[in-house]
This record gives structure tokens, sequence and C-alpha cells, in this order.
């Protein structure tokens, strides 16, 4: 490999992870915004609990996150949701208070999207959770500016 080349092949390469976590903070941003004006119904925690996990394998790494599945009915229609709230993930600490704030078998109110009764969340609007894809984001693209006076 070039080294001459790196600093670009390096920009590129943060441009892109920078451009895939502006769009998932944006869809975040979307959902956590749009949440705050959902309905709400009743609806039961089905499983709740922390769980350690790989980002890569999707099994047991060094990240922590909770699991929780809950089910409401709506019009005759039993739906499942697994979203707490719109964001980026946790850490140890947040993972334990979320299962801690819904443990399973807990009657809960589940915010839902009018339009896709499938779409829902335990705790609508922001949090500053729902800030972190954009943080990152912003991350990825000062590092490839600093990169980029050396191309």
């Amino acid at each position: 490999m070039n080294f001459d080349s790196f600093p670009q092949v390096a920009c590129l390469l943060l441009a892109l992870f920078g451009l895939l976590a502006l769009a998932l903070a944006m869809r975040d941003l979307w959902g956590a915004w749009q949440s705050r004006s959902w309905p709400a119904t009743e609806g039961e925690i089905v499983h709740s609990k922390v769980q350690r996990f790989s980002r890569r394998t999707g099994s047991e790494g060094n990240t922590w996150t909770w699991r929780i599945h809950y089910e409401y009915v709506l019009n005759g229609t039993r739906h499942k949701g697994w979203r707490a709230y719109y964001g980026s993930e946790p850490t140890l600490g947040v993972a334990r208070n979320i299962v801690a704030r819904f443990p399973a078998g807990a009657a809960v109110k589940v915010y839902y999207y009018p339009k896709q009764p499938g779409t829902s969340v335990l705790i609508p609007g922001f949090n500053r959770y729902t800030y972190g894809g954009l943080i990152l984001a912003l991350l990825f693209f000062s590092l490839m500016a600093w990169l980029w006076q050396y191309r």
C-alpha cells in the first residue's frame, strides 16, 4: 500500500461511516420527533432482561443492552414491540434501569404509530441517547476534516 494515499482512503472511509451514522441518527431523530404525538394503548411486558452481546456476531460479547418484548392489542389485532425508545445503545447502568422500569409481566403504556400500529415505543420523544448517532457522525466527519489536511 502506498502510504501517500492513506489520508485519501481514510477520509473516504470516515465519510462513508459518517454518512451511515448520520442516516441512522436521522432515523432515530425522526422517530423520536414523531413519537411525541403518538396515541397510547395498554400493553404487557412479555420478556425483559439485561443482556451482553457482540455487535459483530450478535452473540454474547462486550456490549450491554436490554431485551424487552411487549405485546398490545389494537382493533382486535395483537402487535409485538421491542423498542423502548428511539436512540443509541445504552450503558450497562441504563440497561439495568430500563429493565427495572419495565419488568416482565408489567402492564405498560405503549405508544404506537397510527399509520403503522406495529411500530411502537415505551418511552416517546427525545432523550440523551437519541443524539448518540448524531454525535458519532460528527466525530467521523471531524476526523475526516482533520485528516484532509494531510492529503
